[in-house]
């Protein structure tokens, strides 16, 4: 089952003929235009996740790039289009991916160790920029910075979202994971980050939103 979900084939003769079944159902996570399509496809990820630490580990695998690719290629892989979800800028589809993610990591510690050093970009010039914690910090940044430029309008509270999601999925990897805590304190610019986050300092979303935002940053803070 975890070879036809997560790395087999699914024929069909729409586009995405010869993809894993899980990579369809992600496709449709992330972009299907209907909330109630959306909501169920990310829940066909999330039972496939639950209690399956080989599942689990199978997807985390995917996220290396096995080539450059665009999104729709065939070399894509569910990983693959998880990450450039996350990086694309796209308040609401990086809130998705979000949520996918948060499914990999939860109640798995092979995983959370695992996505720490599995690449999600084999050309990057940085090191640091090469791995999905650090790419998951900067999303959070440009979400603050959206968040407090448009506070009151659709952008703001996609924004609101977004961080939201950003910071439970830190604190999902870092929960119980301490190496995923190291790595996230190896950086001299995320402590302070979350502090600025917890004072109010980084963000104006609204006071329902921030009391979320500030709760889950002091809640990373404290694993």
């Amino acid at each position: 089952l975890n070879s036809y979900l997560g790395g087999g084939s699914h024929q069909s003769p729409s586009a995405g003929a010869g993809k894993p079944a899980l990579y369809l159902v992600l496709q449709r996570s992330l972009f299907a235009p209907a909330r109630t399509e959306r909501a169920a496809a990310s829940g066909v990820i999330r039972s496939y996740c639950d209690d399956n630490e080989e599942g689990q580990t199978l997807l985390v695998t995917t996220l290396t790039p096995v080539a450059a690719d665009d999104v729709g290629s065939e070399s894509e892989t569910f990983g693959t289009l998880l990450a450039s979800s996350l990086a694309s800028g796209d308040l609401r589809q990086g809130h998705r991916a979000c949520a996918v993610l948060s499914f990999l990591l939860a109640n798995n510690d092979i995983t959370k160790e695992k996505m720490l050093r599995t690449p999600i970009d084999l050309t990057a010039d940085v090191a640091e920029d090469a791995h999905l914690l650090p790419r998951v910090v900067k999303s959070l940044r440009r979400a603050l910075g959206d968040g407090a430029k448009a506070a009151d309008t659709s952008i703001g509270r996609d924004a609101a979202a977004v961080q939201v999601s950003l910071l439970r999925l830190l604190y999902v990897w870092m929960d119980g994971c301490p190496a995923a805590v190291s790595a996230f304190l190896a950086s001299p610019g995320h402590l302070p980050l979350l502090a600025d986050v917890i004072a109010g300092r980084d963000t104006r979303v609204g006071p329902e939103s921030a009391v979320h935002v500030k709760g889950l940053a002091a809640a990373v803070a404290g694993c």
